[in-house]
């Protein structure tokens, strides 16, 4: 006969984290690429984090958000500004690696999310539930 393929295609069952936001809906049995849709709940926001390897791509499906998010330089220099932009379905925002973000709901919102895959784990800066944040000092405050 022929020879075995190098290629296949499987279905993959997702998982649902609940987190204090929202919740999160993961797929994806690939080493370079992860999906999430994020649930965040009406006036809910994420905490303010980063990566230090993982690229991510975000799409609104519904509701509206404020994505704020900043350049590597934030993390290293004063009086860097972070950027707020309004989005709503249809809108999407990328974010590579070193680069600070938060997501506001403005309404309950489903977004979602396409990584690289990196396996680090983020660095958060800020949480409005009391969860652990690093212990480093970054030279610029979060101002919505």
């Amino acid at each position: 006969m022929g020879m075995s393929p190098e290629k296949a295609a499987w279905k993959v069952s997702p998982t649902i984290e609940e987190k204090p936001w929202g919740e999160e809906t993961r797929w994806s049995s690939m080493t370079s690429l992860k999906g999430k849709i994020l649930t965040i709940k009406e006036g809910m926001r994420t905490s303010l984090k980063f990566h230090a390897h993982k690229n991510e791509a975000f799409y609104v499906l519904r509701g509206r958000v404020n994505f704020y998010f900043a350049d590597e330089s934030w993390l290293h220099f004063k009086g860097e500004e972070m950027k707020c932009e309004a989005l709503g379905p249809g809108d999407a925002v990328s974010v590579q690696s070193h680069c600070v973000y938060r997501i506001h709901a403005i309404d309950q919102a489903t977004i979602v999310e396409i990584s690289d895959g990196a396996q680090d784990k983020y660095i958060r800066i800020e949480d409005d539930f009391d969860r652990p944040v690093s212990e480093a000092k970054y030279p610029n405050k979060f101002k919505e």
